[in-house]
């Protein structure tokens, strides 16, 4: 596992981006967010990291402390992302929200 994700062109079939910097462990989950502006990925590390799609920086993470592996995530319109971590837990964040 080289831990990075890769986002792809559906027209050309060419990697536009390889996001390498966000996660120390691989990666469960990924979604995208206000209107494909981002890229939500979620991990094994606890973690969902908030990604610029048209660069490939990170925006900013969440950490999940104390809690299980991210396994699921959902985004609404509204900017919330939903997290479902491997025990059960649900939680729900800003996406805005740099803290």
């Amino acid at each position: 596992w080289d831990l990075g994700i890769k986002l792809w062109s559906t027209s050309t079939w060419e990697v536009q981006h390889t996001m390498q910097q966000g996660h120390s462990q691989p990666v469960h989950a990924v979604c995208f967010a206000n209107h494909g502006q981002d890229l939500v990925s979620g991990s094994e590390d606890k973690t969902a990291v908030v990604w610029c799609s048209s660069t490939g920086q990170v925006r900013h993470r969440h950490e999940l402390l104390g809690l299980h592996a991210v396994m699921g995530l959902a985004t609404t319109r509204g900017g919330r992302l939903m997290t479902a971590s491997a025990d059960g837990t649900l939680r729900l964040w800003d996406l805005n929200d740099t803290r």
